[in-house]
């Protein structure tokens, strides 16, 4: 029996490798996580996904932790040099292509988990898919938008944070956005900007004593080894947009086209359901390494959100077209908490 599953998993090899060299049209993926993450769950059933639709006529390489290029902005113009084919960003990497989607990190936008999963799954993405396709002149197309790591969170090395006055005298690492940065000065720290694969060095030496990151985030990169106090403030939810070249996925056969559409539609939904499920575990590590998470109070939760309240106007005056996002935006989280609001009302009606 075993001399039989191993020709099975021989064979199945074989296949695998000659399907790849077959085909006819290969896909660079690069992403600047770490394997083991949410991303490179969802890669890996895209690439799945995308190569049985197609026969193994459309290839999806994987290449993690930065490989191919090293920032957002590498990786925008990689992109679009063809080197890389697919790129996933974050509102911060986003804004250096497309930047009134600032406004996504403008802090405790969003009232509640179930708001922003409704605003995911709602007709919002389709907005922004034109909004960036139009004022990027028709370069980038984004195929997808999902829930990268969940909630951003304080998280530190020094002490417990309690409320904004804990924050003072901080160094943050931050990233390179105006609006996290402004965030991290109104609550009396000093925000540092480093690219995330080199927080843990930065945390060792001292350059920073905490970051604004999530649970996830921390335990990929082994930051809960440095940063042990976590404030579960939730400033943050952190969506992800996954990139192609307009161009190139115009030139592609229509079939090509409607496989990558479809699978990354179901990449989105194995993502996000991917990211929960890591939390626990990542949880469970922080605990383990002496990590201590801390719940604001509803009175304490008030005073973080009083003091970043110039984020909105700030964002407003300096944006260029951050008028119209917003107004997009507000109206996506209106709808969405609507929705939860009726969800809500149907078990209501069932007493």
């Amino acid at each position: 029996m075993k001399g039989f599953v191993k020709s099975v998993v021989s064979l199945s090899l074989v296949l695998g490798l000659a399907c790849a060299a077959e085909a006819k049209t290969v896909l660079n993926l690069d992403f600047l996580s770490n394997e083991g993450t949410a991303e490179h769950a969802s890669t890996l059933f895209l690439k799945q996904y995308v190569e049985n639709r197609t026969g193994g006529e459309l290839q999806i390489d994987i290449y993690a932790g930065a490989q191919l290029c090293g920032n957002p902005i590498e990786c925008f113009q990689s992109l679009e040099a063809g080197v890389v084919h697919i790129y996933p960003a974050t509102a911060g990497g986003i804004a250096v292509v497309y930047p009134p989607i600032a406004a996504l990190d403008i802090p405790y936008i969003m009232p509640s988990e179930t708001v922003a999963q409704n605003v995911l799954s709602g007709p919002f993405e389709d907005k922004l898919r034109e909004l960036i396709y139009k004022n990027t002149n028709g370069k980038l197309l984004m195929m997808s938008l999902s829930n990268s790591a969940g909630w951003r969170n304080y998280v530190n090395a020094k002490h417990p944070v309690k409320t904004p006055a804990d924050l003072k005298g901080l160094k943050l690492r931050t990233v390179e956005n105006k609006v996290q940065q402004e965030q991290v000065r109104l609550n009396g720290a000093s925000p540092t900007p480093i690219p995330f694969m080199e927080v843990y060095d930065a945390l060792s030496k001292g350059v920073v004593d905490g970051t604004l990151n999530s649970i996830t985030d921390l335990t990929a990169v082994r930051l809960h080894e440095k940063a042990k106090y976590m404030t579960l403030d939730g400033h943050n939810f952190m969506f992800s947009a996954w990139f192609m070249n307009a161009n190139y996925f115009k030139s592609l056969p229509k079939e090509f086209q409607d496989a990558l559409i479809d699978g990354f539609k179901l990449m989105g939904i194995v993502e996000n359901g991917v990211q929960m499920d890591m939390e626990r575990p990542a949880y469970a590590a922080f605990a383990k390494a002496g990590g201590q998470t801390y719940f604001p109070t509803p009175e304490e939760k008030a005073q973080f959100i009083e003091v970043v309240k110039p984020l909105r106007d700030m964002y407003l005056q300096e944006t260029e077209g951050g008028a119209e996002f917003l107004k997009e935006l507000d109206a996506a989280i209106a709808n969405a908490s609507k929705f939860e609001q009726n969800r809500r009302a149907s078990f209501d009606a069932l007493k």
